[in-house]
């Protein structure tokens, strides 16, 4: 059974149904692969706040502030307004494109979020629509209600399941000054020191339990130095988007009968 170590990116991508990285890391999660992080990335998803640091922080799975925290304030606050602004527009002026455009608008997506996601959310839409018979004020106003609702719960289902499915332990209890003097060199010159402290979480896992594949959602620091981090720590880097890359299946493309 292979071993991962997963990072940030990947905790958040399945903790929302309307992230970027959600499919991919559905995926990633549904195999019987067993699946390790480590203190870095959980202090980043859901125990860092504005009162500690990564050295005194209580670093648990089952906390519920940093990244996770953020995104589920900036989740509901964002839905209930773009709930009200379809609620400006009149029966006639609605269809599926203004209901699409006003969600990336509100979200303030970057072309290449927009590339992934909108997509998942228009079959949503279409489906709901379809469902009620009609493109109106009424209609728009209860998809955004139950679309609020269901990413709001499901962020807290998954959460659930990754604090079930994903093992902290053994955390790491050593520095590797050498690793990050390497990583900070030519040829690979990293310079965020967030990252530097995934993969030293990494190679202590490797060498307690042998993990072989580091998978992320970062296509530049990480993904792009994988041949660097293969051939010295001995681990493979997987870019999540590619390596658990598949079809979409499900009606409505956001699991919203499970």
């Amino acid at each position: 059974m292979t071993r991962y170590f997963v990072d940030t990116n990947c905790l958040l991508g399945l903790t929302f149904l309307n992230d970027r990285w959600y499919p991919e890391a559905k995926r990633l999660f549904d195999t019987d692969n067993t699946i390790y992080t480590g203190k870095n990335a959980v202090y980043e998803y859901c125990s860092s706040t504005e009162h500690n640091s990564r050295r005194n922080a209580d670093i648990r799975l089952e906390r519920d502030e940093g990244l996770y925290g953020e995104k589920r304030a900036k989740l509901r606050l964002k839905l209930r307004q773009f709930g009200k602004k379809l609620q400006t527009y009149r029966d006639d002026e609605l269809d599926i494109e203004t209901v699409m455009d006003e969600y990336v608008d509100r979200f303030d997506m970057k072309e290449s979020e927009e590339k992934e996601v909108r997509p998942r959310l228009q079959k949503y839409f279409e489906w709901h629509f379809e469902k009620e018979g009609e493109i109106s004020r009424r209609t728009a106003r209860e998809a955004a209600r139950k679309l609020k609702d269901v990413l709001m719960e499901r962020s807290i289902k998954n959460k659930d399941q990754i604090e079930a499915r994903v093992y902290l332990e053994p955390v790491r209890d050593r520095e590797y000054p050498d690793v990050e003097r390497r990583l900070k060199e030519w040829p690979v010159r990293m310079k965020n020191n967030a990252d530097i402290a995934l993969l030293c979480d990494a190679v202590f896992l490797k060498e307690e339990i042998g993990i072989s594949h580091f998978v992320t959602g970062d296509f530049t620091d990480l993904y792009s130095n994988q041949q660097w981090i293969h051939e010295n720590l001995g681990f493979s880097v997987l870019y999540l988007l590619e390596t658990f890359a598949g079809e979409e299946t499900s009606t409505a493309s956001l699991d919203l009968d499970n």
